[in-house]
């Protein structure tokens, strides 16, 4: 409307100027066609969601399955090892030196392991300071049969290595390990549960309390299943 006066000077109005003030209101008022053209397309729009939502999740269940298989193949190439926590480390100690440790302990058990069922003994991680003040680091053993490997882990609790202060694990996987732990603490204070454990096959299971049935899990999904449902 330029030739309309906003300060009320009376100027002819034509006919063509209200159409076009017309026009121009109309465009911004929704028709019914409108809002129905619109929630159509909102509808499908939440259509595409929800399927995009589904495929989501069933791509975050395969990457789960396949984060778990993965681990389960590097936890399978380590089933073989036990490490030895608290014998004292030598100043500049060689791998024999180490190995020939991990040989006195199981002559001072007693046991029939024989020199060939021990592929390689050699220390990891850092030096340690214990209560007493000593050092100590932990020695990984890798065995060439997994029985040898249960014949020494079943006697971790000997009372010889209590006296040496010595301590026998499993070698679990980093992500297993941080597993186990995150597992036993969701687990504390349920009152039906027993314990969480590792057992020799390095698997991670729940046992309750007055039943001798074990649930094993391989992540906290899983174990918070286990629970719901027990």
């Amino acid at each position: 409307m330029a030739a309309y006066n906003l300060r009320n000077k009376k100027v002819p109005v034509t006919y063509d100027d209200l159409i076009n003030l017309f026009d121009e209101k109309l465009k911004d008022i929704a028709t019914k066609k409108c809002i129905d053209d619109l929630k159509s397309i909102i509808e499908d729009q939440k259509k595409t969601i929800v399927k995009q939502q589904n495929e989501i999740e069933c791509l975050k269940k395969e990457v789960r399955n396949l984060g778990n298989a993965q681990e389960s193949l590097e936890q399978y190439g380590r089933r073989s090892n036990i490490r030895i926590v608290g014998v004292p480390p030598k100043d500049n100690e060689t791998a024999d030196e180490c190995l020939a440790a991990v040989k006195k302990i199981i002559e001072d058990l007693d046991i029939n392991i024989p020199d060939c069922c021990i592929d390689r003994a050699h220390r990891i991680g850092k030096v340690f300071t214990r209560i007493d003040g000593s050092t100590g680091q932990t020695i990984l053993v890798k065995f060439t049969t997994w029985r040898h490997r249960t014949m020494i882990y079943k006697l971790r609790k000997n009372r010889y290595f209590k006296n040496k202060g010595i301590k026998i694990y499993l070698d679990l996987t980093k992500k297993r390990n941080e597993l186990l732990t995150n597992a036993k603490e969701k687990a504390n204070g349920i009152e039906h549960v027993d314990f969480v454990f590792a057992d020799l096959n390095c698997q991670l299971g729940v046992k309750f309390k007055d039943s001798n049935k074990l649930s094993f899990f391989n992540d906290l999904d899983d174990l918070d299943m286990i629970l719901d449902h027990e």
